[in-house]
């Protein structure tokens, strides 16, 4: 069960607010039918975000997808804090509600991953995990910030002998192929 309280729940205002744009941004008329669709089922069976959040895992894995797309998406529009159980459990595609929330943060850090010698796979994955680590925050991927009082103290230098921007190997499949920075 979550421990966001009330009053880091955004409000049903800003949940209205956020429907009209959600359904505006289907593609087609049948999308934007099944968006509200989605939006119909989700405020049945939880009324706004803060029954969302409060509601069992369980309760909230078992939606149709439609339900659980909107449930995701406004999440991440409002900046709800999601408790972590259900982030790593609920097979939502966070990385691609935070990538849709926040363009030009996602351009930013494609960029900067390429340039360090990462791959197209690699990047992807970090993205994702990056991506649920805001939504735990609730809040974007820039935004997140390091805290200070867990800071490691200085210790030995890395055994890590390759520099930034170097590339390794990295297996998928059957053929060896240069991937990123840090991969033996």
């Amino acid at each position: 069960m979550s421990t966001i309280t009330r009053a880091t729940t955004p409000g049903v205002e800003q949940l209205d607010a956020f429907v009209a744009d959600y359904i505006l941004a289907g593609a087609t008329e049948a999308a934007r039918k099944c968006r509200r669709l989605g939006v119909i089922g989700f405020r049945r069976a939880f009324g706004d975000l803060d029954g969302w959040n409060h509601a069992p895992g369980a309760a909230r894995r078992q939606v149709r997808t439609e339900v659980a797309s909107f449930a995701a998406h406004a999440a991440v529009a409002t900046g709800l804090q999601v408790d972590p159980a259900f982030v790593v459990t609920s097979c939502c595609r966070w990385g691609s509600y935070v990538r849709q929330a926040y363009p030009a943060q996602h351009a930013l850090f494609m960029s900067q991953a390429a340039d360090l010698g990462f791959c197209t796979k690699e990047i992807g994955r970090m993205w994702t995990h990056l991506s649920r680590i805001a939504v735990i925050a609730g809040t974007s991927p820039a935004a997140l910030t390091p805290d200070p009082s867990s800071t490691p103290p200085p210790g030995p230098p890395s055994s890590n002998t390759r520099s930034p921007g170097t590339a390794g190997t990295c297996r998928t499949g059957r053929y060896p192929r240069r991937c990123s920075a840090w991969t033996p």
